[in-house]
């Protein structure tokens, strides 16, 4: 299926090999997102305080930009998602620290969110306002439980030749005398300004240490892998394998995790041919300088991202969207699923969007890391669809529910893999179990204990 938008011609965005749910879903969003050519704006607050967002026992949030003199938010400064609205919540006047510290005058720069794709779409959206303003300090409001996120806000703001000493981060309440607050550029799934989006290639364009650095020929195939995150969410289990057919076949793989955003966005402006599963890594697009077209191949499951289909109207050529998530001999149980490569699909649509000749390897070299991959299923399994959900539940004191969610997580075990599979890895199915009953500190839970019973039954 081919999406369009109405916006946005020159970019051809195909997807194959997804459900119908998904295929309307994403053309359903891609219509969503608004490209707006209008001159960006600013608004001048007097006497506020921003207070950290926090989270709450139910899964919302406190925390934003205030008046002082009414506890009211202030709207230009709230956070719009698509399917979100409103993220940050109420607080009262009360709430204000009489030790806050005081700024005269600042800008206010945003949320500092945890996640590369985050920090570039949403935390450098309103930096815009340096080219107008360029004393003032940049006020950045850090989330709870947001960890090494600053350096890489700092790495970035120092490609956009923004000096790092005008950055603040804000982890407790700050009060304002007078806060300018910028129109986001960009809001996720939403909204996209082009002049945010020139002053951005403009910046890149600037930065002369960029342009000294050789990425090879565009015409080179590039892989950006995932296969050296410490993170397994999200992560293909038999990546390397998916690796060494595409070295074989001539491409170069990358980590770039392991690179620095200077290394990054040279490599995206230097090369105009990727491959990638989706994920924090593909986000460098966003780092091209000019409008040359560039073809992506994205591997994915059943749901893709749509930052990914914001960021594709962003810049000419092709985009695939291609469906290889492997779960077998489990199930999807959504997002967070870890999944295999399907090596037969992924080389047959890359050799005919590419006109490739990669070779699938022999069954024998493919059959690898099945303990490894049964670990981590059951892990994010137990972690995402029971732990949370459970611990959730006590939280609230509402055991009937916590107790009704242990049933039905077994129930689905029982029911959606084959008992072989459930003892061959037993071991790695009690092994995940036991490091997450630790890590929740549950091990005299009765519930949680006669589950640790029934799962060792299977």
């Amino acid at each position: 299926m081919i999406l369009k938008h109405a916006r946005s011609s020159a970019t051809q965005i195909e997807l194959t090999n997804f459900p119908a749910s998904s295929l309307e879903l994403c053309q359903k969003n891609l219509d969503q997102i608004v490209i707006s050519s209008q001159d960006l704006v600013f608004e001048e607050v007097e006497d506020v305080f921003l207070e950290p967002p926090r989270g709450t026992a139910n899964g919302k949030h406190t925390g934003g930009v205030f008046r002082i003199r009414t506890a009211q938010p202030v709207l230009s400064a709230q956070v719009c998602r698509l399917g979100e609205g409103i993220v940050f919540g109420d607080v009262s006047v009360s709430d204000l620290n009489v030790s806050s510290e005081i700024y005269e005058e600042a800008i206010y720069g945003g949320i500092l969110y945890s996640g590369f794709g985050h920090v570039v779409l949403e935390s450098l959206a309103r930096l815009w306002i340096v080219d107008h303003l360029a004393s003032q300090p940049i006020l950045f409001q850090v989330s709870e439980g947001v960890k090494n996120a600053d350096k890489l806000l700092l790495e970035l703001v120092q490609l956009l030749g923004i000096p790092s000493s005008r950055i603040v981060f804000c982890d407790r309440s700050v009060v304002v005398k007078k806060l300018i607050v910028p129109q986001a550029g960009i809001k996720l799934g939403l909204y996209v300004n082009e002049n945010y989006i020139e002053f951005f290639r403009r910046k890149i364009n600037s930065n002369e240490a960029i342009g000294r650095i050789q990425s090879g020929s565009a015409a080179d195939l590039h892989y950006l892998s995932r296969s050296k995150l410490r993170d397994i969410q999200r992560k293909p289990m038999n990546e390397g394998i998916f690796e060494k057919i595409l070295s074989q076949a001539g491409a170069k793989i990358y980590w770039p995790e392991q690179e620095s955003i200077i290394n990054q966005c040279s490599l995206w402006n230097g090369c105009d041919r990727f491959i990638g599963n989706i994920g924090s890594q593909m986000h460098g697009i966003f780092f091209r300088a000019d409008r040359r077209p560039i073809d992506v191949v994205y591997l994915c499951s059943e749901s893709p991202n749509i930052n990914f289909l914001q960021i594709d109207v962003l810049f000419p050529g092709r985009r695939i969207y291609i469906n290889i998530a492997d779960y077998d001999p489990f199930f999807n149980f959504g997002n967070r699923c870890p999944y295999s490569i399907d090596l037969d699909r992924s080389v047959k649509c890359i050799n005919d969007f590419f006109g490739c000749r990669l070779s699938v390897l022999a069954e024998a070299d493919r059959e690898q890391g099945w303990e490894q991959y049964s670990y981590h299923w059951f892990y994010n399994y137990f972690y995402f669809k029971l732990f949370r959900r459970y611990t959730i539940d006590l939280h609230k004191n509402n055991l009937t529910s916590a107790a009704e969610h242990l049933t039905k997580s077994l129930h689905l075990i029982k029911t959606k893999i084959d008992p072989r599979y459930t003892s061959m890895y037993k071991h790695q199915i009690m092994s995940s179990y036991d490091l997450l009953v630790k890590r929740h500190k549950l091990q005299s839970d009765v519930g949680i204990n006669d589950f640790r019973k029934n799962l060792n039954d299977l």
